[in-house]
């Protein structure tokens, strides 16, 4: 078995010349911006500030990089391997061959991309054989070339696929997905897919299925902005985390769970006349989100032979959004009736420019049913407004039929998720075809819905159908036109009504002058005027909705917030600012005065020991020389009371050598040693290199008894003695 050729590296990226995202090498360089191309780009896309290549709006941008920033492109399928049923792959040159022997055959692909100019052939055994190819690899499937077969083919890639503007896709069917599919389901039959992948599947091609065939996309997120074309055919697309397809006989698909972020874009054109298209998807979370998204053609005309189309969009009914925009287009333009259209999810939003019609030519005109929990028409706020509901009414039935919810989180369906109701607050005036309005609960008129007659038209007719979700038998549902609601219908059987789910339907004969007055008169209806209107009253009060705007039926329990402005009374509190009284503490501060205790450092007066510095006098100590005077004590200098000298010794201040007296003035001393001299007349003689102690009791200095005094310069005085010694 041949291969395929050398691989290449791809990036994906927005071409503003063919208005789709392309794959281009991924060393390809983009022309310089030029100032027309910088002119030419819309409001709602970026241009690039190095290049030509300009973007998408945002969220498109975003989904498209859910494919990865590089993406790995062979010019053809690579390690293929057949692991269920029976067959076998060729290649010449730039065209690969798959022969199907087998009913259903199963293949594991290292990748599955086809670029540019080149060819995969699927040869199957008939029209309802099957191919599975499934992706072991972590490429995106870039299709860029031709994809041909005359069965069915399944591709199935978690890494997400991309269909370019140059693809060619012409397939008996074709079944894409990001969620994964067993073997042996595959084999038995089961086409059941999950997984938890949240690529997308990005269309921009021409994809084709023959007459009756079926092209089914099936991802978390599935956007196509190309074209899709399974003529008296299915085109189905579902969004999701497990999604169960029927092929057993009319095509059915079903989505068993959501997928997180889920979402389903058309902005191309999806055709299947004569045939179905169904677009289903469920988000994941208890949050409302957007989950089917239509601004571009979905058609499903009615055949030259009279086989007719049918167009669903189908979200969940607890949180799901839908956005109903573009065209929904299941008219009869050649032969037979028009076709049928259901818009339904929790909150089904029908946007200004929407065109939808199911109106016939030579036939009676289709039906668009549109099944919301709970619908407004409001010239704002609402689901529709009242203009735009005339519109439509021209080509179309339309029939809004609410349910139950069941969003506990918010309750905006009601705390038992029983209500269901529909709110006429915007008037209505049509001349064809008939409105119904079909209510789980009530019905609330609080505008005027006026239906006329034109030649050779069929009489615009007016349905009530309240209380539906429940039988006739204790049914306390209602309608009811309020003091600024009416009801004005042409004479005949245009008016009828159905209370409960298998009650009778009741029509009410106009007349000119009858019931109502005839035309231009108001209709008397049951509960209408003041007594509507208070039963109107009643019920939004029990309720607690806002018959103006009900969309935001919980916004009148916020001016139960009013009642907290009463807090402001707490700003009486303020008074305690005079507890900045207590600023007053700040006397404390006074405090500080403390630090009139540094006076203590006063303290450091005591410091006189600085006085000690005196000691610096023990510089006196070179004085020591006055050992000198030692001398003194071994000669016989005298004592002045002409006594024999006594010889010196040498004592400290805390000698304990001396009598009660001396020991007492030496205790008193400084701790210095002193040279003592003993002196018959006058006992104890000193020599001291600082002042000695006065007698007890005596402070004179010239009292002190035999006193002496050290004279620097190396005389001694002895004073008081009046000897003096020479050096």
């Amino acid at each position: 078995m041949q291969r395929a050729t050398l691989n290449h590296t791809y990036i994906v990226i927005w071409s503003a010349v063919q208005s789709a995202f392309v794959a281009v090498a991924e060393n390809v360089r983009g022309k310089g911006k030029s100032a027309s191309t910088a002119s030419s780009v819309s409001k709602d896309k970026v241009a690039s500030p190095s290049s030509s290549i300009s973007y998408p709006n945002p969220s498109l941008l975003a989904l498209a990089l859910m494919l990865s920033g590089t993406v790995h492109a062979a010019d053809l399928p690579t390690g293929g391997e057949i692991v269920a049923g029976s067959g076998n792959i060729s290649q010449s040159g730039n065209v690969m061959t798959v022969t199907q022997n087998s009913d259903k055959m199963a293949t594991n692909w290292q990748s599955f991309s086809i670029g540019a100019n080149n060819t995969v052939n699927f040869v199957q055994p008939s029209a309802s054989a099957i191919a599975l190819n499934r992706v072991l690899g972590s490429d995106v499937s870039v299709i860029q070339g031709a994809l041909n077969a005359n069965g069915k083919v399944f591709l199935v890639n978690p890494n997400g696929v991309l269909f370019t503007p140059t693809a060619q896709v012409n397939v008996g069917g074709l079944i894409a997905s990001t969620l994964n599919i067993s073997n042996e389901n595959f084999m038995a039959g089961t086409f059941n897919f999950t997984g938890i992948s949240s690529n997308a599947i990005i269309n921009q091609a021409n994809i084709i299925a023959v007459n009756g065939g079926s092209v089914v996309l099936i991802a978390a997120k599935v956007i196509n902005e190309g074209s899709i074309v399974a003529t008296a055919g299915n085109v189905l697309i579902a969004a999701g985390s497990n999604v169960t397809l029927d092929m057993g006989g009319p095509v059915k698909i079903q989505v068993n769970a959501g997928a997180i972020d889920a979402l389903i874009h058309n902005g191309g054109a999806i055709k299947a006349d004569g045939g179905l298209i169904y677009l289903t998807a469920k988000a994941a979370n208890d949050l409302a989100s957007t989950v089917i998204n239509n601004t571009g053609l979905i058609e499903a005309q009615t055949l030259a032979t009279g086989k007719q189309g049918e167009i669903y969009l189908m979200g969940d009914m607890d949180n799901d959004r839908i956005t109903v925009g573009g065209t929904l287009d299941a008219s009869a333009p050649v032969a037979g009736n028009g076709g049928f259209i259901e818009t339904s999810a929790a909150n089904v939003q029908i946007e200004d420019n929407v065109n939808v019609t199911t109106s016939a030519v030579n036939g009676l005109t289709g039906n668009w049913l549109i099944d919301p929990v709970d619908f407004y028409i409001s010239a704002t706020g609402g689901n529709i407004t009242g203009s735009l509901l005339n519109n439509l009414l021209n080509s179309n039935s339309i029939k809004i039929q609410t349910t139950t919810g069941t969003d506990t989180a918010t309750n905006r369906y009601g705390t038992t998720g029983d209500k269901g109701d529909i709110y006429v607050n915007d008037a209505v005036m049509w001349s064809i075809n008939t409105l119904t309005l079909s209510a789980h609960r009530n019905i609330y008129i609080n505008a005027a819905l006026t239906g006329m007659r034109l030649p050779r038209k069929t009489d615009a007719k007016l349905v009530f159908e309240y209380g539906q979700g429940a039988v006739n038998a204790g049914n306390t549902a209602f309608y009811a036109a309020g003091l600024t609601g009416s009801i004005r219908l042409p004479t005949g059987d245009n008016f009828s009504t159905k209370l409960g789910s298998d009650g009778a339907t009741v029509v009410t004969q106009i007349n000119a002058a009858g019931v109502g007055g005839g035309a231009g008169s108001p209709l008397t209806v049951l509960n209408s005027g003041a007594a509507g209107q208070a039963l109107i009253n009643t019920q939004l009060a029990a309720d607690t909705v806002d018959p103006v705007d009900p969309v935001d039926p919980v916004d009148p329990v916020d001016p139960v917030d009013p009642v907290d402005p009463v807090d402001p009374v707490d700003p009486v509190d303020p008074v305690d600012p005079v507890d900045p009284v207590d600023p007053v503490d700040p006397v404390d501060p006074v405090d500080p005065v403390d630090p009139v205790d540094p006076v203590e450092p006063v303290e450091p007066v005591e410091p006189v020991e600085p006085v000690e510095p005196v000691e610096p006098v023990e510089p006196v100590e070179p004085v020591e020389p006055v050992e000198p005077v030692e001398p003194v004590g071994p000669g016989t200098g005298d004592n002045g009371g002409g006594a024999n000298p006594t010889p010196e010794v040498a004592l400290t201040a805390n000698s304990n050598q001396q009598n009660a007296t001396t020991d007492a003035q030496l205790q008193t001393a400084s701790v210095v040693e002193r040279t003592v001299i003993q002196n018959d007349s006058s006992g104890l003689r000193y020599v001291s290199l600082d002042d000695a102690p006065t007698a007890a009791g005596n402070s004179n200095e010239n009292n002190k008894p035999a006193a002496i005094k050290v004279k620097r310069e190396g005389v001694i005085n002895y004073f008081g003695s009046g000897v003096s010694l020479p050096e």
